[in-house]
């Protein structure tokens, strides 16, 4: 389901038009009580999901319990990248993300979809992994959105909503198919 769109190449986004965006597409969602918000970390700071994040604390205020930088394989968010990305949110919502040994691993992706996703540069079986915050306590939390926008699509005054997984395909990222260049994106 598609919450809120908006975008083309000659649209510039302020920081209210962001803020009403995302603000709909929450309202839309429905009443939450206990939310999560993962962002991408520090590498990420000009993709506006700080901005965004500050924008999912003034909607849920005390709703929003934990945010939980999405890591990869980078170092944790510092107290002071914390608050240069995601001015306006207390910092003790923060939590860390150890990829190494705080994750449970939930499944695994056949290798046959690995080979097709990877363009036959990968050819073996992939564990599915959750970070523990999420698997420990997946029944307390409400459904996970997390916001983000390309540098790509904010030059052209456009914001998208990120899939929580993104494809490699020889050595480039691809989104998920449901992902629509230009567009802000939330679906369900």
């Amino acid at each position: 389901m598609l919450y809120f769109e908006r975008g083309s190449v000659g649209d510039t986004l302020s920081s209210d038009d962001l803020r009403a965006g995302l603000f709909q597409a929450l309202e839309r969602l429905g009443p939450r009580r206990r939310v999560l918000v993962v962002p991408p970390d520090f590498t990420r700071v000009h993709s506006q999901a700080g901005v965004l994040t500050k924008f999912v604390h003034e909607f849920y205020g005390p709703a929003l319990t934990d945010v939980l930088p999405a890591l990869g394989t980078h170092t944790p968010v510092t107290p002071s990248q914390i608050a240069e990305m995601f001015a306006g949110v207390p910092p003790e919502l923060f939590r860390a993300h150890n990829w190494r040994t705080g994750i449970t691993t939930v499944g695994e992706v056949p290798a046959e979809f690995v080979r097709q996703a990877s363009g036959g540069a990968v050819d073996f079986a992939w564990p599915a992994q959750l970070a523990n915050l999420i698997w420990d306590r997946q029944a307390r939390f409400d459904p996970v959105r997390r916001p983000g926008c390309s540098a790509r699509s904010r030059r052209h005054g456009r914001l998208q909503q990120k899939p929580l997984h993104r494809r490699r395909r020889r050595g480039r990222h691809q989104p998920e198919p449901f992902h629509r260049r230009g567009l802000w994106q939330w679906r369900k």
